[in-house]
């Protein structure tokens, strides 16, 4: 038995050898990849364009040639495992060849450039187009096919002062007459026309205005009314002109002008109307002409004579006679403005003591106003009193007052902002009727026809030590 069994494990160890050294012979005999190669290292293609990369496995008697292929943005580029490539989309990719035995690689850059779909042809959507001057329309444009790459126009006018055309297709009517509106394609450089004839706008007259709803007019003199047609660019802006009275006023004109020229004939009242010939509005204007000019006779000056403080001023009173004379326009001189202005209403300002003389001058006649400035001032000595009720209500203030004049108490007027508080009576004593507080009181003595003031602040308390 035993001997049978080491038979047996004999003959096995000898076929198990005979195997271990068959295998590594033949695995002595494979050859190794060393290297792959692509017949090109990069390639440009249009979207949609395909291209097969070869690649080359070294050396050729390599015995495992398996490869994979690798696209770095299959969004741009693809590649099958046979080496085709397909361009997706604009952009750039990597396409990688790897050897199975070794991991060896090879790489192709593929750039991949927008396919370029020409300009076959361009119309538009009207070829003949009327408008009435200043109204729009845009042309719609057809390029085609659909999908060309560059569908960019330029538009052009035969003639801008008829119509006019945006890079956009918007045609504006200008002028009447005709023009020619041309699209033309940058890529190929189609073009189609549209022919624009313009009307002249026809703007109706909404309504006429005068430049005056009322004149008043002397026998024998003129006036002009301008009528305004509204709206400003009305295509007819003709008007018609009469009167109601031609006895009183009458109204011509010429041909094309909007002025009515009117003429007072005699004194009275008429009405000047203006129609116009498109619509037939109206306006008018109510005439009233006055008897002819009435000369001035003479004039006086109100008062005869002035006296003033230096400082004061007073107005005048003019007279002019007849008191209906048709010249009010008076002019006023001052003899001596050192002494006395007056401005052209007739108000005289006091300025240093003297004499002068104020006229009032009108058509040759002129009266006068004799004018004295005295430099009289009056002040107080003291801007503020403190009356204590619990002492005194009453303080003579008279020798507190100063005047280069002569004082004459009966002359002096007394403003209290609070009476209550404190006031001032006729002989000069200030009085405080019992109310604490404070108030203003002011003084003022009228001094020929000038008026001084001066002014002081109360102070009443019930004791000394409020």
């Amino acid at each position: 038995m035993k001997n049978k069994f080491f038979a047996l494990f004999t003959i096995l160890l000898s076929i198990s050898l005979i195997t271990t050294y068959s295998c590594k012979k033949e695995k002595d005999k494979s050859v190794a990849v060393t290297e792959v190669r692509l017949d090109k290292s990069a390639t440009t293609l249009v979207e949609g364009d395909t291209e097969e990369l070869m690649a080359t496995v070294m050396p050729e008697n390599a015995t495992d040639k398996g490869i994979e292929w690798k696209s770095s943005d299959e969004s741009v580029a693809t590649v099958s495992q046979t080496g085709l490539v397909t361009a997706l989309k604009e952009g750039s990719s990597a396409i990688t060849v790897i050897t199975s035995d070794g991991g060896f690689k090879a790489t192709c850059d593929v750039t991949v450039n927008k396919k370029v779909i020409a300009v076959t042809s361009v119309v538009l959507g009207n070829t003949e187009l009327t408008l009435v001057e200043g109204e729009e329309e845009k042309l719609a444009v057809a390029v085609t096919p659909e999908n060309a790459t560059d569908k960019s126009v330029v538009w052009e006018s035969s003639n801008e002062s008829v119509a006019t055309v945006s890079q956009e297709g918007l045609v504006t009517a200008v002028g009447e007459g005709k023009a020619t509106i041309t699209v033309k394609t940058n890529d190929g450089g189609f073009s189609a026309s549209c022919e624009v004839t313009v009307k002249k706008k026809v703007i109706a007259v909404t309504g006429v205005k005068l430049s005056a709803e009322s004149m008043t007019l002397r026998e024998g003199e003129k006036g002009t009314l301008t009528a305004t047609v509204e709206p400003a660019n009305a295509t007819n802006k003709n008007v018609e002109w009469w009167t109601s009275d031609l006895d009183v006023v009458s109204v011509t004109s010429t041909s094309g002008s909007s002025n009515g020229y009117v003429e007072a004939r005699k004194a009275g009242k008429a009405t000047v109307t203006v129609k116009t010939e498109d619509g037939e509005f109206s306006a008018s204007c109510e005439i009233t002409v006055e008897k002819k000019e009435v000369p001035v006779t003479g004039i006086t000056i109100e008062p005869s004579s002035l006296k003033l403080p230096a400082g004061d001023t007073y107005s005048l009173i003019p007279h002019v006679q007849p008191s209906d004379a048709t010249n009010q326009d008076i002019k006023w001189l001052s003899t001596n403005e050192s002494v006395a202005t007056v401005n052209a209403e007739g108000k005289v300002t006091a300025g240093a003591a003297g004499n002068a003389e104020i006229r009032a001058m009108l058509e040759g006649k002129f009266a006068t106003c004799p004018v004295e400035v005295d430099n009289v001032t009056m002040t107080m000595k003291k801007t503020s009193y403190m009356v204590i009720l619990s002492l005194s209500k009453k303080i003579n203030i008279e020798s507190d007052i100063e005047t280069n004049f002569t004082l004459d108490k009966s002359k002096i007027t007394v403003v209290s902002a609070d009476p209550l508080i404190a006031t001032v009576d006729q002989d000069l004593n200030l009085v405080a009727p019992g109310k604490t507080g404070k108030a203003l009181v002011t003084m003022n003595y009228r001094y020929g026809n000038g008026l001084l003031s001066t002014s002081f602040m109360v102070t009443v308390k019930k004791n000394l030590k409020d």
